[in-house]
Order: C-alpha cells, then sequence, then structure tokens
C-alpha cells in the first residue's frame, strides 16, 4: 500500500482547497461534470481532450504533464497485466483527434517497443482498409470499442478466415455479456479496460474476468460512497495540476470492493452504468439488457424511444434487412417492455458516434421537440 495522504494535501492545496485536520479529505465534497464545467482555461496544461458526450453535453479536460505522464505509465502496467509485449504486433483502434485516448496507447507502444498499427476509428480509417492491414501484417492484438471489433472480426470471416487476433483490449464503451460471449466463441482472449477522459487508465480487468478489474493505482486515489445510485466508484487523479479530478463521481455501480487499509480501493466487480436504467411504459428497464438480446440477432441496431400520437410511449427497432425473417422471435424477446414495439428494416444501420466511434443502441426523443419515428 503506497500512503497517498501527502499526495492528496499537495493536489487541494494546489487548487486552493483546505487540508488542514484529521478529516481533511472527508471533507472534501465530491465533484461532477457540472462542476468540471464551471472551471475555466487553467494557467498551465499540456494537453486538451473533449469526452464524447455520450452521457451528455461534452467535457473539455485540461492535463498537466504530470497527468499526461501518469497515464502513459499506467498504460504499459495495463499491456504488461494483459501479456502484450514487444513480440505482439497491436491494432491500435482508438478514436484519435480530439478524444485521444488513441494517441495515448501509442505513446504506451513506443515506450514498450510493441510494434503498432494506429488506424484508429472508422472516421479516420475505413473499415475496408483495415482488413487490407490486417491481411498483411497479422496483428496479435487489437485495442478496440467491442462493437467496432466485432464489425471487423465478421468482415474478417469472409476475407481472411484465421486472422483474428489471440488477444482484444476493449474499452470506451460498456463490455456487454452477450459481446464476451461472442469474443470468447472465437477463442479470443478479452480484457476490459476502465477509464475515461476524465482520468485514463484506471483498471483492468481480469483473465476469463472481464468484469473484475484491479486498479492501477499509480497517481490515483479511488474509493467508493455510498450515493442514491448505489456503491458509485470515486475516482481523483493525483498528478492533473490542470483539471482538479477530486473526489470525482463516475456514476459507475460497483460491487465485491476490496479495500486498503487507508480506503482506497483495490478491485471491484462492474455493476453497470447508473444511468443504465430507463423508465418506458411505466416500468424499469436496462439499455445493457436490451442491447444484449438484440445481440441475439445482430452487431447493429438502434432502439428509438418515443412518444406515440396516443401519448403513450413506443418503441421503434431499426435493424439490418437480413433480421427480417426473426422479426416473431425479437418481438419474443423484448416481452419484458410494456410499450407498443415496432421493427425497422433497413439495409444499413450506423450505430456509430461520429467523435469517439462509442456504440449507441438506445435513442431516448420522448423530450425532443421533433419526437420523429426511427420510419
Amino acid at each position: 500500500m503506497i500512503d497517498t495522504s501527502n499526495a492528496r494535501k499537495k493536489l487541494l492545496g494546489h487548487f486552493g482547497k483546505p487540508v488542514s485536520g484529521d478529516d481533511f479529505w472527508s471533507e472534501t465534497p465530491l465533484s461532477t461534470k457540472d462542476d468540471l464545467r464551471k472551471i475555466g482555461l487553467p494557467a498551465e496544461f499540456a494537453e486538451m481532450r473533449v469526452t464524447s458526450g455520450s452521457t451528455g453535453e461534452p467535457l473539455y479536460v485540461f492535463y498537466s504533464k504530470e497527468a499526461v505522464e501518469s497515464f502513459t505509465k499506467r498504460g504499459i502496467a495495463t499491456m504488461e497485466a494483459i501479456g502484450v509485449g514487444k513480440n505482439d504486433v497491436l491494432l491500435n483502434l482508438y478514436s484519435y483527434g480530439s478524444v485521444g485516448a488513441g494517441i495515448n496507447i501509442e505513446r504506451v507502444c513506443n515506450r514498450m517497443n510493441i510494434p503498432i498499427l494506429p488506424f484508429g476509428a472508422p472516421n479516420t480509417c475505413p473499415a475496408e482498409k483495415v482488413i487490407d492491414a490486417i491481411a498483411r501484417t497479422r496483428p496479435t492484438a487489437w485495442v478496440s470499442v467491442p462493437s467496432y471489433a466485432l464489425r471487423l472480426l465478421s468482415m474478417l470471416e469472409t476475407t481472411c478466415p484465421g486472422y483474428a487476433p489471440k488477444k482484444i483490449f476493449a474499452g470506451g464503451e460498456e463490455l456487454l455479456d452477450r459481446q464476451i460471449e461472442l469474443f470468447g466463441g472465437r477463442g479470443i482472449e478479452v480484457y476490459d479496460a476502465f477509464g475515461m477522459t476524465e482520468c485514463r487508465r484506471v483498471g483492468i480487468s481480469r483473465k476469463e474476468e472481464p468484469k473484475v478489474f484491479d486498479v492501477i493505482s499509480q497517481g490515483l486515489y479511488v474509493e467508493t460512497e455510498n450515493t442514491e445510485n448505489g456503491t458509485e466508484l470515486i475516482l481523483t487523479d493525483l498528478n492533473n495540476f490542470s483539471t482538479p479530478i477530486i473526489r470525482y463521481r463516475t456514476n459507475d455501480i460497483v460491487k465485491n470492493v476490496k479495500y486498503d487499509p487507508d480506503g482506497s480501493v483495490t478491485a471491484f466487480e462492474f455493476g453497470g452504468r447508473a444511468t443504465d436504467h430507463i423508465d418506458i411504459g411505466g416500468s424499469i428497464v436496462s439499455k445493457s439488457s436490451m442491447a444484449n438480446d438484440m445481440l441475439a440477432y445482430s452487431n447493429e441496431f438502434l432502439f428509438y424511444i418515443k412518444t406515440g400520437e396516443d401519448m403513450a410511449d413506443a418503441v421503434d427497432i431499426v435493424l439490418p434487412e437480413s433480421c427480417i425473417t426473426r422479426e416473431n422471435d425479437i418481438l419474443s424477446s423484448l416481452s419484458y417492455i410494456h410499450a407498443k414495439i415496432s421493427l425497422v428494416f433497413a439495409k444499413k444501420v450506423n450505430t456509430f458516434s461520429i467523435d469517439s466511434n462509442k456504440s449507441t443502441y438506445v435513442i431516448d426523443l420522448r423530450n425532443c421537440k421533433t419526437n420523429r419515428s426511427a420510419s
């Protein structure tokens, strides 16, 4: 265990927060995205990144040089934990640009002398070019959001069978149970990364336990709080002296938590996002469960929740035309949704965010002025 009390005092003092008394830390209030949005431009910073906006209005996050270096060190620890090294070839499909996750992976590989193919998300390089590169170089490990990795694997099976990687390091979006099954069915080891734009490389999942994470504690203080949402993970970046990531509410619910004597978290099981549950037709349902059910039929789909002409909730689901013959099965699997469900079959279903490449499965139109149907 590393004593972080002095590091926490240094961080609080840097931002002009009180550090006196034995209860200095517990008296430091929790912070949220809204708190960070109120903070102006810092006097000094090394880099700036922007959250993808998948959980609300995008947030500008400024990193000090100490934070950037800490991200790289934790990235190295991550690669070592999953057994990726200089004898591998790594395909980097994380997004570049303002989100910046891809750049962090590239720095890590450069430090570790790991050959890297920095292709990024589809808005950086089309999937067809990535498939061609895989055929030429046969990378042994991929870094990707899970939905895009599955899309590429499906393409590979028709063009380059046998070229799947040994390992996939997933991140950027929730790794769903059905996706874990789909990777495992192909003989691929899948690891999930826990982190966020606000603070990268917080934890890495265990082999064959992709829902259980070990915290990479270098430069971090991770704790939990019982909030209105449940046991929530609270994060402090001890090395970011530009944007104060201090007792930051991640909105991630955890269980089976392991602690060090100082109260810091060493391991946890991911229990879901606080924003995962949604009211449809008077019943609370899980968005991740809805997505899991659809993955039995297709990797590409979209739920549109809207207000119908009778002012009752209604759901349109856009699916590829190949699913037409499964219409009755699909409707039966979603019988727990107490609303009118309409299936819309399309030649192409685009589920990807332009900037981050995160898949968006559920779009709630009920508070939108247009409230337009997917059809």
